[in-house]
């Protein structure tokens, strides 16, 4: 995948993912009071920061795995970008809810490795 495509992937998800986060923040502004803040906020902000994170994934891909980088695996970088998204929201789901600890960071982590080595083995030999 060129990096214009990358980008025209990335830009519109990291402004809508912030726009959502915005708006979801405009409309409860006191989400501790609620109970929480609603499960929108969450997958908004997991949007924005596989966009944001979009560029340096390809980047980090197109530097270290040179041959398969942008040829036979162009969704790579979006679909690793969408991981630590995913990620970095649970961890901030856990973190609202006072449960963040070491293991459980470190367990949810790994899940998304694992799923991330799932689907490399998966479509590895598909072009």
């Amino acid at each position: 995948m060129r990096w214009l495509y990358l980008l025209l992937l990335a830009l519109p998800a990291a402004a809508g993912g912030a726009w959502g986060v915005w708006d979801t923040v405009q409309k409860h502004p006191h989400p501790l009071a609620e109970g929480g803040a609603p499960l929108e906020f969450y997958g908004f902000f997991a949007l924005a920061l596989a966009g944001i994170l979009m560029p340096g994934v390809a980047y980090l891909n197109r530097r270290f795995l040179p041959e398969a980088a942008f040829r036979r695996y162009c969704w790579r970088p979006i679909r690793q970008a969408a991981w630590i998204g995913l990620c970095l929201a649970s961890w901030m789901w856990l973190l609202e809810h006072r449960e963040f600890r070491f293991p459980y960071a470190m367990l949810i982590a790994l899940i998304f490795i694992a799923l991330e080595l799932l689907c490399q083995r998966l479509f590895r030999g598909k072009p």
